[in-house]
């Protein structure tokens, strides 16, 4: 728990980081005074009143402390000095920060970037705390601008707010002033009203001053765009640099290394095969391909001394590392496949979206073929991880069909493959129309292949009065007959068998039943065959004298009992 916590201080730390430039730049532009600008002679008067006034304020406090100072010379009590000392600290404080400002109005420069200095104490863990310190001094140092800002609209509120406070307080003692006869009353009335209208006029004062260090701040105005270009021309002339050659360093190394690995399997033998020493030295290799760029990457930080951008990426290392170990067993797996040790293997067959698929190499992309569709896939080794490969052999068929070869599906259609892949095929249908399936509910639909050989069954029927002659003579002439129309009319050579067998004793007819056989030649005529053969049955009863029924219907008439 205090891990996670930990780490998102971290990314917190990155955000402002990264995000404060810009909110500096908003902050400044909505905060910017809407008054007209005052001329240049009148600013300067304004700066010369405002440091005369000061002047009269270090000067007046300067001899409260020689005041208090002669006092607790002359005091006797411990107890007298003690808070006689405490004033003059307050005093020398209050005198010290009004120099200050003093200097900062007159040098016009803000003095607190001369005085600052790096903490050395924090109150994490020191380990931590040396990691995240260049980020925390480079946001202090980006919203400083900001911060001051708003230090110094805070500061104005807080005077505003004391001087009626204080002017309430003078009109009190003024009042208590003309109402008191006692002459030491009103001396000390006197006395009172003297420090609480320094208090005031120290007030006003201070306040003078924190608007004349707003409006230095605020003096240019910029619009969003210039502070934005000035921002990314600030970024690029020094974060921006450094990482866009730590980035090409980066780049630089791990192409190097790729280009180098692919050289070594072009000219070496033993790659070829790729057993397990192989595999095993390829693991190592892309290991050290990303250490190596990684490694590239922080040393060129590292050479321009760039420690902010160098935490970032410790931070995105540890960031990384931390949620890798939650995924250890799918790195493991993924070794054990390219190690050609896991559930898929090299030269093995899988089915991968309803299509099978061959596996020519296993690497951080591995490439699948399907040698029918014509098609190479490049999968990352993740996809393999809930697949499963087999052993395939010399006869097993990787798709039902090719192109330029006629199909029938489940559906009744019946075209030729003009195209197929891993995504659609396309049939061309009888009269020049195409049909195109997904892959998968092409072969979903049983693609039946009619361009090596098939078959026709035709079933025909002839009537009862021929029931002596069904079971052998009329099959035998029927067969010969349109074996001989089949040749006659240029089917013949691709006729491989024609056989004609009784069928059944139906209800109103005798069937038989054509069997066909003829070569893929004669696929684009499945259908005109199919009606051919019923053409020459028919000219066959013709010619014999068969007579076709047609379906009866028998009555039978009930007998009259009366």
């Amino acid at each position: 728990m205090k891990s996670r916590i930990l780490l998102l201080m971290v990314f917190i730390v990155v955000a402002l980081s990264v995000f404060s430039p810009i909110s500096s730049l908003v902050a400044q532009e909505e905060k910017q005074g809407t008054e007209v600008a005052e001329s240049t002679i009148t600013k300067e008067e304004k700066y010369i009143l405002t440091l005369k006034t000061m002047i009269g304020d270090m000067q007046n406090l300067r001899r409260q402390i020689a005041a208090k100072e002669k006092a607790l010379s002359n005091a006797q009590l411990q107890v007298d000095k003690t808070s006689i000392s405490d004033e003059i600290n307050k005093i020398a404080g209050r005198l010290h920060a009004l120099e200050r400002d003093f200097d900062q109005v007159s040098t016009g420069i803000d003095l607190s970037m001369f005085d600052e200095k790096p903490q050395t104490t924090f109150k994490w863990e020191d380990e931590v705390l040396d990691l995240l310190r260049p980020i925390i001094l480079e946001a202090k140092k980006m919203t400083a601008k900001p911060r001051q800002i708003e230090k110094l609209h805070n500061d104005i509120a807080y005077y505003e707010v004391r001087l009626p406070i204080l002017q309430k307080a003078t009109e009190n003692i003024d009042l208590l002033m003309a109402r008191a006869k006692d002459q030491t009353l009103k001396k000390e009335f006197a006395e009172l009203k003297k420090v609480w209208s320094d208090r005031q006029e120290q007030t006003m004062n201070q306040m003078s001053t924190a608007k004349l260090k707003l409006e230095e701040l605020t003096r240019e105005k910029k619009s969003a765009l210039d502070s934005l270009s000035e921002l990314f021309e600030l970024f690029f002339k020094s974060r921006g640099k450094n990482l866009l050659l730590a980035t090409a360093a980066f780049l630089g190394v791990f192409f190097m290394l790729r280009l180098m690995h692919r050289f070594i399997y072009r000219v070496s033998p033993i790659h070829r095969n790729r057993p397990v020493y192989i595999r095993v030295f390829d693991v190592l290799y892309h290991l050290g391909t990303g250490l190596g760029s990684t490694f590239a990457f922080i040393l060129v930080l590292y050479a321009c001394g760039d420690w902010v951008l160098i935490t970032l990426i410790s931070l995105f290392l540890l960031g990384f590392i931390w949620t890798a170990k939650k995924n250890i067993m799918q790195f493991w797996k993924e070794i054990k496949l390219l190690l050609n040790l896991g559930s898929v293997r090299e030269n093995e067959r899988l089915i991968y979206h309803g299509v099978p698929w061959k596996v020519v190499s296993l690497n951080l992309y591995s490439e699948l073929e399907n040698p029918a569709l014509k098609s190479r896939l490049r999968l990352p080794l993740a996809a393999f991880m809930e697949l499963t490969s087999y052993p395939c052999h010399a006869d097993e068929p990787w798709f039902p069909c090719r192109e330029k070869e006629w199909v029938i599906l489940s559906d009744g259609t019946r075209g030729e493959v003009v195209s197929q892949t891993h995504e659609m095929v396309r049939l061309a249908l009888r009269g020049g129309a195409f049909k195109t399936y997904p892959t998968q509910d092409f072969l979903a639909q049983a693609p039946l292949n009619l361009s090596h050989n098939f078959r026709l069954k035709v079933v025909f029927g002839i009537d009862y009065k021929h029931q002596g002659d069904c079971t052998h003579k009329i099959p035998e002439q029927l067969g010969k007959n349109v074996t001989e129309k089949l040749a006659a009319n240029g089917f013949g050579e691709d006729l491989i068998l024609l056989r004609v067998d009784f069928k059944t004793a139906a209800a109103s007819s005798l069937d038989f039943e054509i069997i066909a056989d003829f070569n893929g030649r004669s696929a684009p005529l499945y259908g005109r065959l199919t009606r051919e053969i019923q053409r020459f049955s028919v000219d066959a009863c013709n010619q014999f004298g068969w007579e076709i029924p047609f379906t009866q219907v028998t009555l039978h008439q009930a007998s009259n009992t009366n």
